[in-house]
């Protein structure tokens, strides 16, 4: 990602120059007052910044987290990110829409910016791009969201560097894993947050010489790779939130049993988990964190660790209180 620059636009005064996440100089509009954020790490950050009430629309994925933000109930549905309902977007009329650096493809903007809405490509997947991507955002929406972000950023470095020294003094080694995606046999490479956020809980990918973010490299490959942990990647669906705890132990149950996988060091050890995609991005990275951390050096990180982050996270940044 280019270096953070704002800058005036000489052609309109009510444009900013920044660069997005795929290292391209955008225009967009500053202290924008309707925006439509297709990503839950943007809306979150967006809500941590006290800018919820700019928030013009949602996509139906991040209407299902009314648990981490209540008041996204309200707010109209747009459909699905990567396929938005295009005319419902333009209805609701934002000044700056928000989306991943790949999805929608590139039409999105050929499509909005004629009609005066400007795209923000703004990732926010890749830990080491985290807190660059959060201050351009918070400058974007004004001083008062720079504020919030500080707070929040000098938050999240603290804990991040306090494992990281943490883990260097303990002199354990490293972990080898192989990441799987919903589909038995696809691996994530090292293109991926999740493979970045894995590797500063002290991992080492077996699949990390593969510069995609999956690659279907088939089951005999992963057998014969015999990580010591092997993590499966659960998606948020349609379901109630309620029923994921049971899903994800449904997931970890049928990994754990596959034939012919019995002498892989994961199996034998039972070290194969289930792992949110939400909290290997954006603002509960560091969940994310501690809590692979956890199953890696159990003896470095307890249990609760991750579950009093993620408390402090609600109640701190998102004014939701966490019942015991």
């Amino acid at each position: 990602m280019a270096s953070l620059c704002l800058k005036a636009n000489n052609e309109e005064d009510s444009l900013i120059v920044v660069p997005d996440s795929m290292g391209r100089l955008v225009s967009v509009p500053k202290n924008p007052r309707r925006i439509l954020p297709f990503t839950l790490a943007a809306t979150e950050l967006i809500r941590l910044m006290d800018g919820m009430d700019r928030i013009v629309g949602t996509t139906t994925t991040i209407k299902q987290r009314a648990d981490l933000m209540p008041d996204i109930i309200n707010i109209p549905d747009i459909g699905r990110g990567f396929t938005p309902n295009l005319e419902e977007l333009v209805r609701l009329s934002p000044d700056l829409v928000i989306t991943w650096c790949d999805y929608p493809g590139p039409e999105l903007e050929r499509q909005l910016e004629p009609l005066g809405i400007k795209v923000l490509r703004l990732d926010l997947m890749k830990p080491q791009y985290f807190y660059q991507e959060t201050r351009l955002l918070a400058k974007i929406l004004g001083p008062k969201a720079s504020e919030k972000a500080e707070i929040f950023l000098n938050w999240y470095y603290s804990l991040d560097t306090e494992y990281q020294e943490l883990l260097h003094k303990s002199g354990q080694g490293r972990k080898t894993f192989l990441i799987e995606q919903a589909q038995m046999g696809t691996v994530i490479g090292n293109t991926s947050g999740i493979h970045d956020t894995i590797v500063l809980a002290g991992g080492d990918n077996l699949a990390s010489n593969i510069p995609k973010t999956y690659a279907d490299v088939g089951t005999e490959w992963m057998i014969r790779a015999n990580p010591q942990f092997l993590l499966k990647i659960f998606r948020n669906s349609n379901e109630p939130r309620s029923e994921i705890p049971r899903r994800m132990e449904e997931m970890q149950n049928s990994v754990l049993s596959r034939k012919g996988w019995e002498d892989m060091q994961a199996i034998l050890n039972k070290n194969v988990y289930v792992l949110d995609a939400d909290l290997c991005q954006g603002p509960r990275n560091i969940v994310g964190i501690y809590t692979i951390a956890h199953w890696f050096y159990p003896d470095l990180v307890s249990t609760e660790k991750a579950t009093i982050i993620m408390s402090n996270y609600l109640e701190k940044f998102q004014n939701i209180s966490v019942v015991p």
